[in-house]
């Protein structure tokens, strides 16, 4: 969930994660993101890692370090 006032927060079906938020020439780049640490099996952590994301249509596209690493549907 991105909120108007710069935060971010969500859970990878484990773990809840937070951080921060600005607008970008292309998308959003993401301040540092903090996670808990449960140890789940068969849970990526893949979204704590995200540095940049970008909206196409109903898509999230997510990315780390300018490689895409996966994508969410609009909730």
């Amino acid at each position: 969930m991105f909120t108007d006032d710069g935060t971010l927060s969500g859970n990878d079906g484990c773990n809840h994660f937070s951080g921060s938020w600005k607008q970008a020439a292309d998308g959003f780049e993401i301040g540092a993101v903090v996670s808990t640490l449960m140890a789940c099996p068969d849970v990526d952590a893949w979204l704590a890692t995200m540095t940049a994301v970008t909206v196409d249509g109903d898509t999230l596209h997510v990315f780390k370090d300018g490689t895409e690493i996966g994508t969410l549907p609009r909730q």
